[in-house]
């Protein structure tokens, strides 16, 4: 995957799930949830009720992206992640 296609797949949320992924090494999906929680302070309640489901999802697309990939000790970059993590322009 080249940098236009990252640049195409990486969005402002999945940005943030990498940098969390990133800071904490490898973290469990409930983890993510309450960095993402304290990250959007401002989110309505209803919106931090969607954040468990909306994460799922997320993850799940890291992971086809090959960004991300879930261990035993929960989900962890990869080197294409962290490449992407580090790129700088993103979709909004």
């Amino acid at each position: 995957m080249d940098d236009t296609q990252i640049r195409r797949h990486l969005t402002s949320v999945r940005r943030l799930i990498l940098d969390i992924i990133a800071t904490e090494g490898p973290v469990a999906p409930e983890r993510i949830v309450t960095a993402w929680a304290a990250a959007r302070s401002t989110a309505s309640p209803r919106h931090r009720q969607a954040l468990p489901r909306m994460a799922a999802e997320t993850l799940w697309r890291l992971e086809n992206l090959e960004w991300v990939a879930a261990g035993p000790d929960g989900y962890r970059l990869t080197p294409l992640g962290d490449h992407a993590r580090r790129t700088g322009n993103f979709a909004r």
